[in-house]
């Protein structure tokens, strides 16, 4: 697997993984009803790229909003990429709306509860 493409969808965030690059992207809405299904897709990828060669991996997450169940989820894909510490070099760049107060906090608390470094990247608008 090379690549794992989805377009954003009226309530769904876009996914851009490209495992034989090790870069990785999530952003845009998730406000979707059944998030789970979603996400474990997302995991379940992530696990199975843990046994890849590459030795570094970049992950970015432009989320302009995401509701609570699916905060859940994004939380969960931490998890799993937290695991990928013990074998790569994990980057996370954690993009926010400059005045989106509660996206950084959210980033923030990743971070803290994940005990993982984020890059908190500030933009004039997330679109």
């Amino acid at each position: 697997m090379s690549f794992l493409l989805i377009e954003a969808g009226k309530n769904s965030p876009f996914v851009c993984f490209d495992f034989d690059g090790g870069t990785f992207k999530v952003g845009g809405r998730s406000v979707i009803e059944q998030p789970l299904e979603f996400y474990q897709q997302l995991i379940s990828s992530i696990g199975n790229y843990s046994s890849s060669a590459i030795t570094e991996a970049h992950f970015t997450f432009e989320f302009e909003y995401f509701n609570t169940s699916s905060c859940k989820c994004i939380f969960n894909l931490m998890k799993e990429i937290k695991k990928l510490e013990d074998r790569k070099s994990v980057v996370i760049n954690w993009y926010y709306d400059k005045d989106d107060e509660d996206m950084l906090e959210i980033g923030e608390d990743f971070e803290d509860i994940l005990e993982m470094p984020f890059r908190m990247i500030s933009r004039d608008r997330l679109d």
